[in-house]
């Protein structure tokens, strides 16, 4: 924990780790609550003492954790997950539901757009099977998140801690260099970007080259085997949650740590780990591609000439299947080493900050 420099720069650490953790319409109020707060106990305290060390310490220590504090600001008691994790569970509740709704909808919306003769079964799927398997499973998995952080024991105001037993304010971290912030916008696109491929990809049929060819009628060439797609689907559902609990930490945390790198870096293990055991064997690939694409007219085939389209697109074909691991790897690994990047600088900025 970096040293802090007087007892104002104790005052803004606490503050800012209360309100960070409410709502930024009641932030402001509330910080001006909280200073003069912290003045009159202060002076409280102060009377009758000619030894006035540790005198902020010792009534940031009464008030308490910033977590706890926070929780005393808010406006309602909730209990399903727990007062400490329920505004957070809620949050993240909101963003997937909203997200795997928009997706399914432009989903089913596209398919209905280019295939108008499947409106009505396609419409009777979205309501009666595609849309109640989504809420459910939303429900059940974030929740399922938030359960296993209670029932573990772990807190908001546990996270990140080195010290176990009463909570002192030496603990507070500094206030964050703006670069290495979590805002919530930023897990809200993370989570957004993988809903609306998982939705699209589990509960649609638009992954693939869609054909008007000529004067004939719509063709849809999957580039998935979705026989085999519904018998994974307990691992892509499996990595959906660690997707979220990947953003969870980072919501929880608030700030890029070396610890938390470590913590989305082993999620990040377990997601290959199901990708390897998904794309490793070829078979969640759509074994007639090829063919359907001759048989489409979308290529064409010449035995007599040294190249043609369909030798072309086979090549792109075998390129995009053997492919798809290393450039799901690549993507990783620059990512951690981004957030890595982000800890490291924090940090450093945060010497300097307190040097200075």
């Amino acid at each position: 924990m970096a040293a802090v420099k007087n007892e104002q720069e104790l005052i803004d650490r606490y503050v800012y780790a209360v309100t960070s953790k409410l709502p930024v319409s009641q932030r402001a109020e509330i910080e001006r609550d909280i200073r003069g707060l912290i003045e009159d106990m202060s002076e409280e305290r102060a009377q009758g003492r000619e030894d006035h060390a540790n005198l902020v310490e010792e009534v940031l220590s009464e008030l308490g954790h910033p977590s706890k504090l926070a929780a005393q600001y808010r406006e309602t008691k909730r209990y399903l997950i727990g007062p400490e994790l329920f505004d957070m569970y809620w949050v993240v509740m909101k963003i997937v539901a909203l997200w795997s709704l928009v997706g399914l909808s432009i989903a089913y919306g596209i398919q209905i757009f280019l295939d108008p003769s499947r409106a009505l079964k396609l419409f009777i799927e979205y309501i009666g099977v595609s849309l109640f398997s989504v809420i459910v499973h939303v429900f059940a998995w974030v929740t399922v998140i938030f359960a296993i952080f209670e029932y573990t024991g772990v807190k908001a105001a546990d996270i990140g801690r080195k010290k176990k037993g009463p909570w002192h304010p030496s603990e507070l971290p500094s206030i964050p260099h703006i670069g290495a912030r979590i805002r919530l916008s930023s897990s809200v696109v993370s989570m957004m970007f993988f809903i609306f491929f998982f939705v699209l990809f589990v509960y649609s049929n638009l992954l693939g080259v869609h054909l008007h060819v000529g004067f004939s009628a719509y063709t849809f060439i999957p580039i998935w085997d979705y026989e085999v797609v519904q018998q994974l689907l307990p691992f892509f559902f499996g990595m959906l949650a660690l997707y979220i609990l990947r953003e969870v930490f980072k919501l929880l945390f608030g700030q890029w740590t070396k610890k938390l790198v470590l913590y989305t870096l082993a999620v990040d293990v377990v997601i290959f780990i199901i990708y390897v055991f998904l794309f490793v064997d070829q078979s969640i690939w759509n074994p007639n591609f090829m063919s359907e694409m001759l048989a489409a007219g979308a290529v064409t085939q010449d035995l007599s000439a040294s190249t043609d389209s369909y030798t072309t697109v086979s090549r792109i074909w075998e390129f995009i299947q053997e492919g798809a691991l290393v450039i799901i790897a690549i993507a990783m690994i620059l990512e951690n080493a981004i957030n890595f990047s982000r800890a490291t600088r924090s940090r450093v900025s945060t010497k300097k900050h307190v040097a200075g």
